[in-house]
């Protein structure tokens, strides 16, 4: 992500490795941007960048931007449909990201609490997890 590496350590939630990131969904047109700031859990099984709630699709609206339909494959292998967009992670812990940030898909699907971040906005990053430990390091 950036030329010098950050070390981020951190202890496992709820036996589940999470980590805060902020970002924005911008419109490169007007230049207007919807903020985001999610603490989401680490999922390496979910290809897409972060997945989140659909009312999130209004927001991109909002600024002009108009999610694309598509279908996603559940890990049962069942598809099911999804919105998607690019969003841009600037912030992943304490590690500030270059402006605009790093592009990844957002994926907006269904009502389900809570964000995941996938492999999508992982490729950015190393991440090494410790089960047993129930801790992670993620060089950014």
């Amino acid at each position: 992500m950036t030329d010098s590496k950050t070390v981020i350590n951190k202890k496992y939630k709820n036996k589940k490795a999470y980590i805060k990131v902020k970002g924005a969904i911008l419109n490169p047109e007007t230049m207007r941007q919807f903020p985001l700031d999610f603490e989401c859990r680490i999922d390496t099984g979910f290809d897409g960048g972060i997945l989140v709630q659909n009312p999130y699709k209004l927001d991109a609206k909002s600024i002009g931007v108009e999610p694309r339909i598509t279908n996603i494959t559940l890990a049962d292998g069942s598809k099911i449909p999804a919105y998607v967009c690019v969003a841009h992670i600037q912030v992943i812990d304490t590690c500030s990201l270059p402006l605009p940030g790093k592009p990844v898909v957002l994926v907006m699907c269904g009502s389900r609490k809570g964000e995941l971040l996938g492999m999508d906005a992982l490729k950015y990053c190393t991440v090494l997890f410790d089960g047993p430990g129930q801790a992670f390091t993620m060089n950014v």
